[in-house]
């Protein structure tokens, strides 16, 4: 947890192994999650920007990066953000390779 956050839960699991038996909890969080997490892939980014670039197909990645925080607290690298607007401009205009096959 972060600095002065009193954030805690101990449990232990039981005789089953399936489930655990919450001991002592202190729900009061005062630190926020980190900027990044695994889940925040090219893909994720895609689907959640995905009516922003349908329409502004050149949003810049500032742009994006700043919607991502604001919105979900996510900090993307400048290659997801790369992937990620490619990803949504082939689906929402189609790929190039298939306009001329």
């Amino acid at each position: 947890m972060g600095d002065g956050c009193k954030w805690r839960m101990h449990a232990s699991i039981l005789s089953d192994e399936k489930t655990f038996m919450v001991k002592t909890m202190n729900p009061l969080h005062i630190c926020s999650r980190p900027l990044n997490f695994k889940v925040a892939n090219s893909t994720w980014i895609a689907n959640q920007l995905d009516d922003l670039l349908k329409a502004d197909p050149n949003m810049s990645y500032e742009l994006m990066q700043e919607t991502l925080a604001k919105l979900y607290n996510v900090n993307a690298h400048p290659k997801q953000l790369y992937r990620a607007r490619k990803k949504a401009l082939e689906k929402n205009e189609g790929k190039h390779s298939k306009a001329y096959s």
